[in-house]
């Protein structure tokens, strides 16, 4: 009887959130055990940008009371598995088997298809780390799915901290520094009783893009115009300075963010509107932009 097998298309598994793994995952083994001990006691001490450093952004950080802070990477590898799916067997005739005496017996043939699928499967390895209020890390642990620890401990991810991953981590302190500084000059410009008068909060509240002054200027005093300048001139400043720092990292977002704010310059440009109503306008609007992805991206490191 002849087998015969057959493949499907290929669908792949799809891991929707690595965190779920923390629930799922199962313990380390011996001596990954061992391994993470080693790994632990290589990065206490260590500032938590020298883990930027070493594996980029986590995925999650958030407080985790008593003053720590919660930080995860997820490494995982992906391979191809075959999963049995069925089989079906169809009759395909008969064969002759002819005796001694000279009499043929005809028996039935049958041809059996087994079915499967390629899968794709990954084996996940969750690190994470504790730092304490001056974001010094305090203690390293590792979650286990389906033996991605072990690819973990077994590359060169789960090495001390050394001299790349420390300069690495030096540039991560000073670009947080630097966005940092640029939206703490965005958060001061909100609140300066000047500007609060000339616009009420509008210029920077992101729920309203209503524009106050330069709507009015015909209506504005000369004190009111030069103070509207100086606001123009500030945020301004703030505006290229989101800009430049964005085109200057490797984040695809930053830069998709840098792109939006060019894309609606080149849609206003040329045309024939008040020009100081666009200014102020779209000053105002890519200003809230920038400042909000910022505080909802990375301003969870700022504190």
């Amino acid at each position: 009887m002849e087998m015969k097998t057959l493949y499907t298309t290929i669908k792949a598994v799809v891991v929707v959130n690595a965190c779920l793994f923390l629930s799922a995952c199962a313990g380390t083994g011996p001596l990954d055990s061992l391994s993470e001990s080693r790994m632990n006691d290589a990065w206490k001490g260590h500032p938590v940008t020298d883990a930027l450093g070493k594996w980029g952004w986590p995925v999650v950080v958030r407080p985790d009371g008593n003053g720590t802070t919660l930080y995860q990477w997820v490494f995982g590898k992906n391979y191809v598995y075959e999963q049995y799916t069925g089989s079906k067997t169809n009759y395909v005739g008969d064969s002759a088997e002819y005796h001694s005496d000279g009499h043929i017996t005809y028996n039935p043939e049958y041809e059996t298809t087994k079915y499967y699928e390629k899968k794709i499967g990954s084996r996940i390895c969750m690190l994470q780390l504790h730092t304490d209020s001056n974001r010094t890390i305090i203690n390293l642990e590792t979650k286990d799915a389906d033996g991605g620890c072990s690819d973990f401990y077994s590359g060169t991810n789960s090495n001390p901290p050394d001299a790349t991953a420390i300069a690495k981590g030096k540039i991560y302190a000073d670009r947080l520094q630097t966005l940092k500084s640029i939206t703490a000059r965005y958060d001061a410009s909100c609140t300066k009783p000047e500007y609060l008068t000339l616009f009420g909060k509008s210029h920077c509240d992101v729920t309203d893009i209503k524009i106050v002054g330069a709507r009015k200027e015909s209506q504005m005093t000369p004190e009111q115009k030069a103070v509207l300048a100086k606001w123009n001139v500030e945020m301004s400043t703030i505006v290229e300075d989101y800009l430049t720092y964005f085109r200057s990292t490797e984040a695809s977002s930053d830069k998709a963010v840098a792109d939006a704010i060019e894309a609606t310059r080149s849609v206003f440009k040329g045309r024939n509107f008040n020009a100081f109503l666009l200014q102020e306008h779209t000053t105002s609007l890519h200003a809230k932009q920038m400042a909000q992805y910022t505080k909802d991206v990375y301003g969870r490191y700022f504190n």
